[in-house]
This record gives structure tokens, C-alpha cells and sequence, in this order.
């Protein structure tokens, strides 16, 4: 009796042994999810220690850890496809990079009014761009992940069908929402303006691939559409200048100086704030034609491009200034050109 009962204490303990190294071995395929079914379609995070607190300390208590959901092997069949072409697909997993990190946006698509839906496991959703698309409020919130491999009826292709339908390579890249005050300012990140959610939602959202260490490219030319602007009908538009140009455009410092080249004494730093304000003949010149408008146009803001913009093109800021346009980071870019202004709205969904 004695020899069965250490035989089986014997046992008890190699199976607590077996089972932190599995807990902590790929193969428990172990994701999150309020249930079973949820974790094994959504795939929403991955808990890599097997342990419930990684699912509730980033989703929310109602999540926990389910083990043998087949998302790795889902996961594993999109990488697959994504990389056909020797693309390198990169995921991070964390908040972003330095200065420009995900948000949580959660709430504020929680509060979107008109576009309510139902998910699967019965919760509540948000249609996103269109009713092709109902996404659970957390998408794209908080974290660098593959949220459209979770959401995106164009990233849910079951095993049988691989063998005739390609996952867009897009699907496998990681993104989140950002604050896109931040991102222009202290870091060097690509940052696009969703299109996901109208005007008429008061939701205005911006995006990052690069801060996630991943790439837009895949996913801008999965869009097959470019929508430019339409008749004004009272808009406020929001416009960069690229540089300073005096007489054009420049500003003041604080003893009244005209600040003529971001290498003058706090040139850079009066350049990136949008306290200070600018002054000059095409600045003017825009501010009158906002005048003539007669309130077709409400609202004139005027801003700075982007660091990240620098990086795609280092020696003109002017076409870096064109670049956030394209971006969706600005309506206008303001400046000395052979054509005087140049409005360009490029419509990205996200």
C-alpha cells in the first residue's frame, strides 16, 4: 500500500513537472477568449504562459486562457501565404515604439451611434467601413497585434480553403490605433487616418504599421479605391507647411525675430508647435480665400508635417508635407509651388 501511494505521488509530480513544460511550450496553442469557442475563431491573443492573468490584465476579467484552440496553426497557414513572395512579416506583440504607442480606443467605439452589430459569441460589435465588417470594440485598440487576421472576412479562410484562395498578405501585419499628435511630434513613425469611420460617427482615428515594426504596404494596396474631395459645403480643413520660407511662411520668436530655418536658435522646436502662429504671403493668401469662401470653408487650422514624413523624404520637406497629405494627416499642404495650392484627400480605409 505504501509502495502505490509513493508510486502515485511519484506520478502526481512528474505530470506537475510535464505540465509547466508544456504550459510553457507552443504546442498548448493557447489563446484567449471569454470561452472555448470564442478563443478558438477570434484568436485574439496569444497567452503564452497558459495562465488566465495574461488574458484579464490585457482584455478584461471576463477572458481567460483556452488551450488547443488551432490558432497557431491558423496563424501559421496566413504567415505561410504572406510570405510567399519573401516578404518578411514582422509582429510586435508590445505598445508601439517610443513616442508614438497604441491607444486605447475601446471606449470610443463603444460610443459610435448607428453601426451596432452583433458578433458572434452574442456580443456587442461595430460595423467598421462598411457592414462587410463587424469588429468587436477592441479592434485595433491598445496593442500591436494582426487585428484584421481576428476581424476581416478577407483574413477568415478555413483550412480547405487554402488550396485555392490566397489570405491577403495584409492580414498577417501588425498595427493599432495612435495618438497622432504624439506620433508626429516625438517620433519618426508612417501614420495614416482611418476612413473606417464617417464624418457623420465623430469618430476620427489614426493608424500605425511602423510603430509596430510592420509595414502599410500590403494593406494600401489591397485598397482599390482612391476617393478624392468632393464640393466643400462648410468644412474645416487642416493645413501643413513644409518648411519655412520667408517671405512665404515663417514665424516669430519670442523677441519678435523672424524665424527663417529650423537651424536658427529654437527654429525646430517653434517649427513643431502649433501654439506659435505662422505668418507670411502664403499664408495670407490661403487665409484670404477661406475669407471669400463665405463659410464654405469654416475652419482654416494650420499644422506641421510629420517626422515620419522626413524619413520617407529626407531632402524635400515639401514633398514630405505632400506625403502626410497622402496620409490622410492633413487636408492641404501650403506652400511656394508653381501651382499656389495643392488639395489632395486620399480616402485609406481602416
Amino acid at each position: 500500500m505504501v509502495g502505490l501511494l509513493s508510486l502515485v505521488s511519484t506520478l502526481l509530480l512528474l505530470f506537475s513537472v510535464l505540465s509547466k513544460i508544456l504550459v510553457t511550450s507552443a504546442s498548448i496553442d493557447a489563446y484567449c477568449g471569454t470561452n472555448y469557442f470564442q478563443a478558438q475563431s477570434d484568436c485574439k491573443l496569444e497567452c503564452i504562459d497558459g495562465d488566465d492573468s495574461e488574458c484579464s490584465e490585457k482584455l478584461g476579467p471576463e477572458y481567460k486562457c483556452f488551450m488547443f484552440t488551432g490558432c497557431t496553426d491558423k496563424a501559421a497557414s496566413t504567415l505561410l501565404r504572406a510570405s510567399e513572395n519573401n516578404n518578411t512579416v514582422t509582429t510586435s506583440g508590445g505598445t508601439g515604439n517610443s513616442g508614438c504607442s497604441c491607444i486605447n480606443t475601446t471606449d470610443t467605439l463603444l460610443q459610435v451611434q448607428g453601426r451596432e452589430c452583433t458578433l458572434q459569441d452574442g456580443s456587442r460589435g461595430v460595423y467598421a467601413g462598411s457592414d462587410r465588417m463587424c469588429v468587436e470594440p477592441s479592434y485595433g485598440s491598445s496593442f500591436c497585434m494582426q487585428h484584421d487576421l481576428i476581424s476581416d472576412p478577407d483574413c477568415s479562410i478555413t483550412e480547405n480553403d487554402l488550396a485555392t484562395h490566397a489570405i491577403p498578405q495584409y492580414c498577417a501585419r501588425s498595427w493599432c490605433y495612435v495618438d497622432v499628435e504624439q506620433c508626429k511630434k516625438e517620433s519618426l513613425e508612417i501614420i495614416y487616418r482611418s476612413s473606417y469611420f464617417d464624418v457623420d460617427t465623430n469618430v476620427d482615428l489614426f493608424f500605425s504599421y511602423s510603430t509596430c515594426n510592420s509595414t502599410a504596404e500590403d494593406f494600401i494596396e489591397a485598397q482599390d479605391t482612391v476617393v478624392f474631395s468632393q464640393a466643400l459645403g462648410g468644412i474645416d480643413i487642416l493645413a501643413n507647411v513644409p518648411n519655412y520660407y520667408n517671405p512665404s511662411m515663417f514665424k516669430r520668436n519670442g523677441d519678435g525675430g523672424i524665424i527663417t530655418s529650423t537651424n536658427d536658435a529654437g527654429g525646430e522646436e517653434y517649427y513643431y508647435n502649433d501654439a506659435m502662429p505662422w505668418e507670411g504671403a502664403a499664408i495670407e493668401y490661403v487665409q484670404e480665400i477661406v475669407q471669400l469662401s463665405g463659410g464654405d470653408i469654416r475652419v482654416l487650422n494650420i499644422t506641421h508635417r510629420s517626422k515620419g514624413s522626413n524619413v520617407l523624404h529626407p531632402t524635400s520637406s515639401f514633398t514630405a508635407a505632400v506625403q502626410d497629405v497622402a496620409n490622410g494627416l492633413a487636408d492641404m499642404s501650403i506652400g511656394k509651388r508653381e501651382i499656389p495650392l495643392r488639395i489632395i484627400v486620399y480616402d485609406l480605409a481602416r
